[in-house]
């Protein structure tokens, strides 16, 4: 799942996602009710959450998701490249941050699903936590 308010941001992140793993599907929300409802229909193993939502702070959001969905892996997208971000995003129950505002953001998002792959089919429930910047 990919949840983004920023729909150009959003559709860059799907389609480079599509492009490089041909074979998954992409839930899209564009705030916290649709994240919700989405995962509600169709539960999800990975979720890409940006941190600033129009509805919801993604941190709280991510919080919620986790409460119901504990073994989802929730990897935090921000614009800020903070250590107060990076903090509380774990704190949340995050597994990981990205910052957007990265020369190669989309080489970082795909390494996280090819670890998050190799760690599902592996039988490891959750990959480690990770920064990246």
């Amino acid at each position: 799942m990919l949840v983004e308010d920023n729909i150009s941001y959003r559709r860059i992140v799907r389609d480079d996602l599509l492009s490089r793993f041909p074979s998954i599907k992409v839930i899209e929300a564009s705030n916290g009710e649709e994240a919700l409802k989405g995962l509600f229909f169709c539960p999800v193993d990975l979720i890409f959450m940006d941190i600033s939502l129009p509805s919801q702070i993604g941190i709280l959001l991510t919080k919620e998701i986790k409460l119901d969905n504990p073994n989802a892996t929730v990897v935090m997208l921000s614009g800020y490249n903070f250590d107060d971000y990076r903090r509380a995003a774990l704190q949340s129950g995050a597994s990981g941050f990205i910052c957007k505002d990265s020369m190669n953001v989309g080489e970082q998002v795909s390494t996280v699903v090819t670890c998050f792959r190799g760690a599902k089919k592996a039988g490891r429930l959750k990959p480690a936590c990770f920064l990246l910047s």
